[in-house]
């Protein structure tokens, strides 16, 4: 068996604190208002982070936690930031979180993405038919698929944990897939974003988004996140 790290209901807002907060380096509640632009990085970085896209906006159609989610409508729709000093995993460790919502089985959506042509560039997203993820690595073929599906017209919890050169799949804090990973993940020279897609059928919705740079949060099933994630 694998040994994981300590299992643990993560709770946010006013609740108690992070203790891994000091490895956080991007964090989006996509708390805002209906329709709205502005996307606040609460992590201690404070990340500029903008709304890109004609209709890529806050809307409180849907929300994991909160008063709104990040919608994207349109491929170019997404949370953005061209500040990512620190945001490359390299070969290390890493956590990557989210809260994901597509309403049809067509969406191809890219949840997350380090854009720009450059060695160690990937993303991570949403297979249309099959709704799974699925993690691309230098333009690639997908690198990992887990088998499970998300489900559609719901909120799927999803980590992407990596530790001492494995990487780790959780929907809803159920380990969906494992597998050998030491590939040097980097950021680019473009920007890094959540939300958008390529060539799909929207909308889509993003809550809750977590980057975590030298540390992973799970390698075993934990309880899956009841409230927001910590800002401190």
């Amino acid at each position: 068996m694998i040994p994981g790290i300590v299992a643990g209901t993560v709770l946010g807002g006013s609740g108690p604190s992070d203790p891994d907060f000091s490895y956080v380096q991007w964090l989006l509640h996509m708390d805002g208002t209906d329709l709205g632009t502005v996307i606040t990085d609460s992590s201690s970085i404070a990340r500029t982070t903008v709304a890109s896209g004609a209709t890529g906006v806050t809307s409180s159609a849907q929300a994991k936690f909160g008063p709104t989610s990040f919608r994207s409508s349109h491929d170019s729709d997404f949370a953005a930031t061209t500040d990512f000093t620190g945001l490359s995993f390299g070969t290390g460790d890493f956590a990557v979180e989210l809260s994901f919502y597509a309403v049809d089985a067509g969406s191809f959506g890219v949840m997350l993405q380090t854009e720009g042509s450059h060695t160690g560039r990937w993303y991570m997203g949403h297979y249309p038919g099959t709704r799974q993820i699925y993690v691309q690595f230098n333009g690639a073929d997908a690198h990992f698929t887990p088998t499970n599906s998300l489900a559609l017209n719901a909120w799927n919890q999803i980590e992407w944990s990596r530790e001492s050169g494995v990487s780790y799949f959780f929907v809803g804090g159920t380990l969906v897939y494992s597998a050998a990973d030491t590939n040097d993940y980097q950021v680019g020279a473009d920007r890094f974003h959540a939300g958008g897609g390529i060539g799909g059928i929207y909308p889509q919705y993003v809550d809750e988004v977590r980057i975590t740079v030298g540390k992973a949060r799970h390698t075993a099933n934990f309880t899956a996140a009841t409230a927001a994630f910590p800002d401190s």
